[in-house]
């Protein structure tokens, strides 16, 4: 993780929390804090479906240009709702009711209290991190083998 992504980490995850928006930290950003040596391209934040209305509040106050809404080129992705933005010159995907879908199994990521089960305290900023085995699972269905591959070495 580079500064410009670390800072921007620190700025949403303040802002959410602030906010009172149930969220978890996904994706490669989750599996670099947890130890897992990886590439992060953007930061992927889930959002509870029920913190959305909070989340739009949010974004209307921050002054920071939001690219595509409830929009995605992948049609394997059933989210509710899209968001692109970038943070300081660092890419966010906020995913709010994340859900997969493929030509077998629909996919449905955990919600409520179980969306993010960690907390890491960062520069006085709490992290929240999605789940490993719930990402494992999800790089599955996704065919995201790299990744998938990555969680296994690291459960064993």
């Amino acid at each position: 993780m580079n500064d410009k992504q670390y800072n921007s980490l620190m700025k949403i995850s303040t802002m959410l929390n602030d906010n009172g928006i149930n969220w978890g930290l996904g994706g490669s950003a989750m599996l670099y804090l947890k130890g897992i040596q990886t590439s992060i391209s953007d930061l992927d934040i889930i959002v509870d479906i029920n913190s959305f209305h909070m989340l739009k509040r949010m974004l209307r106050r921050i002054n920071h240009t939001i690219s595509s809404q409830d929009e995605t080129s992948d049609s394997n992705y059933a989210s509710k709702h899209f968001i692109q933005m970038n943070l300081d010159g660092v890419d966010i995907d906020i995913i709010v009711g994340f859900e997969i879908t493929t030509d077998s199994e629909h996919y449905i990521y955990p919600s409520g209290d179980d969306l993010s089960k960690e907390s890491l305290y960062l520069d006085n900023a709490e992290v929240r991190l999605c789940d490993i085995h719930d990402w494992l699972d999800a790089y599955t269905i996704m065919g995201r083998t790299e990744k998938l591959n990555l969680i296994k070495q690291y459960l064993k």
